[in-house]
């Protein structure tokens, strides 16, 4: 059996703290951008920003690394068939080369950020993006001051998972009720709430010590634009529904059997 000296675990371990310490800082600079980085209530992540478009939101994300790969996800049509309208896009880097970016999501990606565009306006309602490092992973307490300066002060839990979150109402005041429901890669956002206005939440999981994690995800959710999209869909199914109604009924009537 090979011994290790003492030294050397200590080295091993003050390298690894260094270079956690060093992606951290690069993550963080990729995390703040470069207008959100001046005040706090950004409303983007890694500066795909609330209400863009489509184009708007690739151009983003094709500027902020050429090495993504994309997959986007279009609404159903009227027919049932896909539309022109873009329901989700997707940009990953992949995690070797059998990965296949579409839809199936992999937790092993170095990182993956999910848009989700309302059906309606075609604009940008909910980000998710994940962060997987298994070499030296992410410093949290770094990461939770950078979120802090970007979004304001959040609430900070530690348990199963470490997080953070900050849920606002329609009027920008923090409210824990404000919360939204999971969606990830593959997933849906959902669970907007009336009278709710912004939601973040970052989670930290895998941790490798005491502040270092080997996943981190953030989520961001409008839930204003989530609502308005909701009463939209439900305006124009019933209208669907009543013109279908009228048509059948006029069909009815319009045929006349013999007495």
């Amino acid at each position: 059996m090979t011994h290790t000296p003492l030294s050397m675990f200590f080295l091993r371990g003050l390298v690894r703290r260094c270079l956690a310490v060093l992606f951290t800082a690069l993550l963080g600079g990729l995390v703040l951008s470069a207008p959100a980085a001046a005040q706090q209530g950004g409303r983007d992540v890694v500066g795909v920003t609330l209400g863009m478009t489509p184009d708007e939101a690739e151009a983003v994300l094709k500027a902020r690394n050429p090495d993504y790969k994309f997959v986007k996800v279009f609404w159903r049509g009227a027919d049932g068939k896909a539309s022109n309208a873009i329901g989700k896009l997707g940009a990953a880097l992949p995690d070797g080369p059998t990965d296949r970016i579409n839809t199936s999501r992999r937790y092993s990606r170095p990182e993956a950020v999910m848009v989700s565009f309302s059906a309606t306006e075609g604009r940008v309602y909910a980000v998710y993006r994940q962060v997987f490092n298994k070499q030296v992973g992410v410093s949290a307490s770094e990461l939770e001051a950078q979120l802090t300066k970007k979004y304001g002060s959040g609430e900070l839990s530690q348990g199963s998972y470490r997080f953070y979150r900050r849920m606002l109402d329609a009027k920008g005041q923090p409210n824990a009720q404000c919360s939204h429901r999971g969606f990830e890669w593959e997933s849906a956002p959902g669970g907007q709430s009336r009278g709710c206005g912004l939601s973040v939440e970052a989670r930290f999981s895998e941790p490798m010590g005491p502040d270092t994690y080997k996943t981190f995800e953030t989520w961001m959710m409008d839930h204003q634009a989530a609502e308005r999209d909701s009463l939209a869909l439900q305006a124009r199914q019933q209208a669907l529904a009543a013109e279908a109604a009228s048509k059948m009924q006029g069909a009815a009537r319009a045929n006349k059997p013999g007495l």
